[in-house]
């Protein structure tokens, strides 16, 4: 196995050991496959800046919980834990498929309100599903975009990480949080073997080079040799006007975040749409169907059957009434989200286009979706906004003195992620035998974000539950192959 006691090892060691050991980690992931989607530290910052887009309510207070973040940290990580050891539950944990297996079974283990340790698995969930749809998006319209204004993707992910990094001030990774015993159960649930032994392998060598590269990011010579190869990528990185920029990961992962709370809590589907791009009531749609920027992307709500999805139940009117034909890209196909529609000709100018889906769009879950519409213009000012606003984050705790972690509870978590709580018995709070050295997570703040987003979604932003915080290093390469399975 790779680096088998590594939270320990990172304990122990000297700091010019540690650099020598990091080093060599980063080395093991850049030997692998070229990558696409986000590197490491960009899913944490993904992460953290998701919870500004989210409107104040209970769903916002879960997210605020201090004691959460560890679980939040390492299940934004866990996804690729598996590509730099050559297994495929790296892979699985990507998808919904796998991620609503772990929701059902939190939900079927702990009772509404649910109890601290309930609280704390459900934050590791929310952390995987923030990972699975970051990837999602950055790739379907970040990642296509490089492609075509850089001729190249490849090592994006291990550049973007510099990049991103390079704005802010590198922290150390979280301390290990990852429910390795229940995760064994759930991938033996889908077919999938992999041993616990293996999964704590990946997640250690995931905190290492979080912690390691993260150095090279303060490197200017490393960063500019890093962004060289793209010029328009490592440019708009933090644009939030770029379709697929971090910051507007962040907008579509908080809208994702709440459906998952609603499922989480018995309540249905707030809407069958996250995102469009164009937003709904947005201006000054490119005209030219030839331009990537022309196209239409719908991000759903639920993973969708690719099979039966086609470009009849596809419409984009204008207010004329001329149709305009599209082709339909379901990008990463089976089980994924996001559709892009690209159109066969030219938009009029200055004109108001209707895009509407029809009902019964089938997810992989067995639902029919409810049909959706917005608009958009082609002119300088945009039609009012036709989408209606999601209801209010359901609070599943109305009484604040019930469930709420106080001694009455009887609850205190399990603190560790395996079910147990009593855990490892080394009084260390996390399972690793390591009692915090090595992995604190305080350190410089981000710039607070004062922008107006990335016209993703139309509806109003929430406060500011977290101050943005800044990232935790670098984690290069560790996409590694994903999605070939496509």
């Amino acid at each position: 196995m790779i680096q088998a006691n590594a939270g320990q090892l990172m304990a122990t060691r000297s700091p010019s050991r540690w650099f020598v050991g990091g080093l060599f980690a980063a080395a093991i992931l850049l030997a692998s496959a070229p990558a696409l989607a986000n590197g490491q530290s960009t899913h944490l910052w993904i992460t953290h800046d998701a919870v500004t887009h989210v409107p104040e309510g209970p769903l916002a207070e879960f997210l605020m919980r201090p004691e959460l973040q560890k679980m939040f940290d390492n299940g934004s990580m866990f996804p690729d834990g598996g590509y730099p050891l050559g297994d495929d539950y790296a892979e699985i944990a990507h998808w919904e498929p796998f991620q609503i297996s772990y929701l059902n079974w939190i939900t079927s283990s702990y009772a509404a309100p649910l109890s601290n340790e309930g609280r704390e698995h459900l934050a590791f969930l929310f952390g995987m599903a923030s990972h699975g749809m970051a990837d999602q998006v950055f790739d379907s319209l970040y990642g296509e975009r490089v492609k075509l204004y850089d001729g190249a993707f490849g090592e994006f992910d291990t550049a973007s990480d510099l990049i991103m990094m390079s704005n802010f001030e590198p922290m150390m990774a979280p301390g290990d949080w990852v429910p390795y015993m229940v995760f064994d159960s759930l991938y033996d649930g889908v077919g999938y073997d992999v041993d616990p032994e293996q999964m704590m392998d990946g997640q250690n060598l995931l905190r290492i080079a979080v912690n390691s590269v993260g150095v090279f990011s303060q490197m200017p010579d490393k960063v500019a040799e890093a962004a060289e190869p793209f010029p328009w990528g490592s440019v708009h990185l933090l644009d939030e006007h770029v379709s697929g920029a971090p910051p507007c990961e962040g907008e579509v992962i908080a809208r994702y975040w709440r459906v998952l709370w609603a499922l989480a809590h018995g309540q249905p589907l707030p809407g069958p749409v996250l995102a469009t791009m164009p937003a709904d009531g947005a201006a000054g749609h490119p005209t030219d169907a030839g331009a990537i920027e022309s196209w239409v992307t719908l991000v759903f709500s639920r993973g969708l059957e690719d099979a039966p999805l086609s470009e009849a139940s596809f419409h984009v009117v204008a207010e004329g009434g001329e149709t305009i034909p599209v082709v339909l890209w379901h990008y990463y196909g089976q089980d994924a989200h996001v559709v892009h529609l690209r159109p066969q000709q030219d938009f009029a100018a200055d004109t108001v286009y209707t895009v509407t889906v029809d009902p019964g769009v089938q997810t992989i879950h067995g639902e029919a979706l409810d049909g959706y519409e917005f608009r958009f213009s082609t002119g300088a000012r945009g039609p009012e906004p036709i989408v209606p606003e999601w209801p209010a984050d359901h609070d599943p705790d109305p009484d604040p003195g019930d469930g709420d972690g106080d001694p009455g509870d009887g609850d205190s978590g399990d603190g560790d992620g395996d079910g147990d709580p009593d855990g490892d018995g080394d009084g260390d709070g996390d399972g690793d035998g390591d009692t915090g050295a090595a992995t604190d997570t305080s350190g410089g703040v981000a710039p607070a974000d004062g922008g107006a987003g990335c016209g993703c979604v139309s509806d109003p932003r929430g406060g500011a539950p977290w101050p943005l915080l800044a990232l935790l290093g670098l984690g290069l390469g560790v996409g590694l192959g994903r999605r070939q399975r496509r």
